[in-house]
């Protein structure tokens, strides 16, 4: 990938491939390093410019997430227990009270079910794309998608009492 192809690419899909890399880990550094891994990999590996590279680069970034627990040998629950005290990373990048209270619920869902509501509300990414990504089927994909939207619902609704 060319240095001009790759910044036209970051200026695209950087805010996208941030907000989904700081929903799997939850820390705003960790989560720059990813994106960072990401747009590295992109420019190592990729010889021209090709269509799907949005999906690409999420899936990378989750691969490099995924590398990241393995070699820490935890699993997601350890690593992503504790929520980050401050939100004003997260805050600056979405736009709006009702956005920002939805992020915030996302956040206290487990890591599986907070994956899969990032990518259908934050990158408006099909059931059938996320299947891609996560090397799920659609059916898979779209059960997790119910149950999450249930459990999110329910946190909504006590966070509301």
């Amino acid at each position: 990938m060319k240095p001009d192809e790759l910044e036209r690419a970051y200026r695209a899909y950087g805010r996208e491939v941030y907000l989904y890399a700081f929903s799997l880990c939850r820390n705003p550094h960790e989560a720059e390093e990813l994106v960072s891994d990401a747009f590295f990999k992109a420019f190592l590996s990729l010889e021209e410019s090709r269509a799907p590279l949005r999906y690409w680069l999420l899936r990378v970034c989750r691969n490099c997430f995924l590398d990241r627990l393995r070699r820490r040998r935890t699993h997601p629950e350890d690593e992503l227990r504790d929520l980050p005290a401050d939100f004003d990373v997260a805050d600056r990048l979405i736009a709006g009270e009702e956005r920002q209270a939805l992020y915030r619920w996302l956040l206290r869902l487990p890591p599986r079910s907070r994956e899969v509501l990032s990518m259908s509300y934050f990158l408006g990414l099909s059931a059938g794309e996320i299947a891609a990504l996560t090397g799920q089927t659609q059916g898979a994909v779209r059960t997790a998608l119910c149950r999450a939207r249930a459990a999110l619902r329910q946190i909504a609704k006590e966070e509301q009492e």
